[in-house]
């Protein structure tokens, strides 16, 4: 007997280290998964703020690894150069906003067309100017070739009619030529050609001499054009969100269409990779077939779309700039499927920890393995409550659990993305006693609580009174017609109400007015004395159709031995009310104070229609300032904040209720 208990002491130790070591080899692997997790989540962070905002409206940049600023144009007339610090280096005053910027590295020259009916060509070193060339027209849009130093120059004449300028290095006009007004121009690779989108739709290439050499048409108005230098294709976006790539001479490779009104389009040196921006400020990259490598939105109309090597960026029309990493966008899709295995990859490496670790000790092996027994006996039973409980994870628990950590954090609708969401501690938390309107709408709703309680005793009472008649048919048809309310939507008798409490037409100033009050004629809902009460008053005479069921079932549910044995001994109605009926529809009214506690601290649906939290703040309540915050300021954290406050309040309650019955049910 000794030897068989060593044998098994033995063996049971020889099993707590194996699985003592698959513990420490699947906790290193969670810690090796955890980092490429975050490896991955960094990568995909390709579009990040840059310091270049120089506090004006941005429209154009251009950059160079060759030289050594960057060259932004604003809305507001300026063209400004920036060093690798975000400095600024010159600045040069424009007629008109800057519509086009191009930069010749060879010549060291910024050649940028505007609004005012001027392309100006610059010294890129400290800005000084070379020649100002006037144009027949606000630019459109405008390119510069390095080869020939010519300059193309898209400006309207009117609505429907524009023209295009071929300009030389020395501003002399070489043709014009008329047409419908072209949005964008480009430059072919060689210098020889250039291809136009109008507003009707058509894409065309021309020769130096205004000849066309080939033509196809879009859906929509062309609003963007890139030309590749390497393939010398061409990429278009329109106004309704089409995307085509062409070859040289206009054969179509790919079309996709995205959501959105296409604005500005962009294409690598190599032609590997696309970016198109929307007037509603997407920001989608492509690969060189088309398919969509990565989206993303910004708060501002996206103007132009810059892939150029290290000088690549994204420019909303706003005072924001965003560099564009052009090497992790390529690489893109990998660290995408990176991240989402290693983000599986958590919770299989510390689900398998956890379980070596509970395996490792003989006490929790074996109340494990205890529990498996059981859960294997009722397999069936487990395995039907499996959805159900999958469900309520996902979309009760998982949501709430996310809340508590926002509730911690800045986040807003003017993140970007959820990485640049930062943790602020306790800001929220204190932002509601120092604003102050928590505070207001606290006291609101525990005077809204207040009378809802107090309403309860109308619908005890009605049970009590049907309840006491005699006659079966009798109590069903007042039953019916008590219960029939309850199939009007909420919605709809908050609007009735909100009519009755009109002060021109409502139904009470009606009738103070035809009994000859018209003195005490007021707006109920403008009033701050008279808000608050109003929205308490709405629903007299308060029969709470649901309340009234519950009490009335707990009634029909006292066994008749009791009324019987009563009778016997005299009892009185009030006796009856006082000693049988309360103290045996206690569960019942427990179950409503709980339901009334947690609905007046949640709702806040009767405010949102009839007062909008007015006069002021007359009608503030939390659940109403959660609502603004979430869906109108865009304060995500604050309001997740807020919700967890308004959660702890209900689950204290409840809680503090079911301990007070947990009590009474001991003794």
């Amino acid at each position: 007997m000794a030897v068989s208990r060593k044998k098994k002491q033995y063996g049971s130790m020889k099993r707590s280290g194996a699985f003592l070591l698959c513990a420490v080899v699947f906790l290193f692997a969670l810690a090796a998964d955890g980092y490429a997790y975050l490896y991955a989540a960094d990568k995909q962070n390709i579009i990040e703020p840059v310091y270049q905002s120089v506090g004006l409206q941005n429209n154009k940049i251009i950059g160079s690894g060759a030289l050594p600023y960057t060259y932004l144009g604003t809305y507001t007339n300026r063209i400004v150069a920036m060093d690798d610090t975000g400095e600024e280096v010159w600045s040069f005053e424009t007629a008109g906003s800057v519509e086009a910027i191009r930069l010749d590295e060879g010549k060291q020259l910024v050649v940028a067309g505007t609004q005012g009916r001027f392309v100006y060509l610059l010294n890129a070193i400290d800005g000084s100017l070379i020649r100002d060339i006037p144009v027949s027209g606000r630019v459109y849009d405008m390119d510069h070739d390095p080869l020939t130093g010519n300059i193309v120059v898209s400006a309207p004449v009117n609505a429907a009619k524009g023209q295009m300028i071929l300009l030389d290095s020395n501003g002399n006009e070489l043709f014009k030529t008329g047409g419908r007004p072209a949005r964008c121009v480009r430059f072919a690779p060689d210098g020889q050609s250039f291809y136009a989108g109008d507003i009707r739709a058509n894409l065309c290439r021309f020769t130096l001499a205004g000849d066309i050499l080939a033509e196809t048409r879009m859906d929509a108005e062309l609003y963007g054009l890139d030309v590749s230098k390497d393939t010398g294709d061409v990429v278009a976006v329109t106004q309704s969100g089409a995307v085509k790539r062409f070859d040289g001479y206009l054969n179509e490779k790919f079309a996709s269409t995205l959501v959105g009104n296409g604005r500005a389009i962009g294409i690598s040196q190599d032609g590997e990779l696309i970016g198109v921006g929307t007037r509603e400020g997407d920001v989608y990259l492509l690969d060189a077939s088309g398919k969509t490598l990565h989206t993303m939105r910004l708060k501002d109309g996206i103007t132009q779309i810059v892939l150029n090597g290290d000088q690549s960026y994204v420019v909303p029309w706003s005072t924001d700039l965003f560099s564009l990493d052009i090497s992790a966008a390529q690489d893109f899709e990998f660290f995408m499927l990176l991240y989402q295995w290693t983000y599986y990859g958590l919770f299989v490496f510390g689900a398998l920890a956890a379980l070596a670790l509970v395996l490792a000790f003989g006490r929790s092996r074996s109340a494990f393995i205890a529990f498996f027994m059981a859960v294997h006996r009722h397999r069936v039973a487990y395995l039907l409550l499996l959805p159900t409980f999958a469900l309520i994870i996902v979309f009760n628990y998982l949501p709430v659990g996310q809340a508590f950590y926002y509730a911690f954090t800045d986040w807003n609708q003017a993140t970007t993305n959820m990485r640049d969401v930062n943790f602020v501690g306790l800001n929220n938390f204190r932002k509601m006693i120092s604003e102050g309107y928590f505070l207001l709408g606290f006291k609101n709703m525990l005077i809204i609580l207040l009378s809802n309680v107090i309403k309860l005793a109308i619908p005890l009472c009605i049970a009590e009174l049907v309840f006491s008649m005699s006659g079966a048919k009798r109590r069903y048809w007042f039953r019916f017609l008590l219960v029939l309310p309850m199939v009007v939507p909420g919605v709809i008798t908050t609007l009735m109400w909100k009519n009755i409490y009109d002060p021109m037409i409502g139904l009470i100033n009606q009738f103070l007015g035809a009994i000859g009050r018209p003195d005490l004629q007021r707006s109920w809902l403008g009033s701050e004395a008279t808000a608050l009460w109003s929205i308490i008053f709405m629903g007299f005479p308060w029969v709470h159709s649901f309340a009234f069921l519950v009490f009335y079932g707990g009634l029909i549910n006292i066994p008749s031995d009791l009324f019987e044995a009563a009778r016997v001994d005299g009892s009185t109605p009030t006796w009856n009310l006082t000693r049988i009926h309360l103290p045996l529809i206690v569960p019942q009214i427990k179950m409503i104070l709980i339901l009334t506690f947690i609905g007046s601290i949640q709702d806040y649906g009767q405010v949102l229609l009839l007062t909008e939290g007015g006069p002021g703040y007359a009608t503030y309540v939390p659940g109403y300032e959660l609502f603004i915050n979430a869906t109108r300021l865009g304060q995500y954290g604050y309001a997740c904040a807020l919700g967890i406050v308004m959660f702890l309040v209900i689950l204290s309650g409840t809680i503090l209720n079911l301990r007070v019955r947990t009590e009474e049910a001991l003794g």
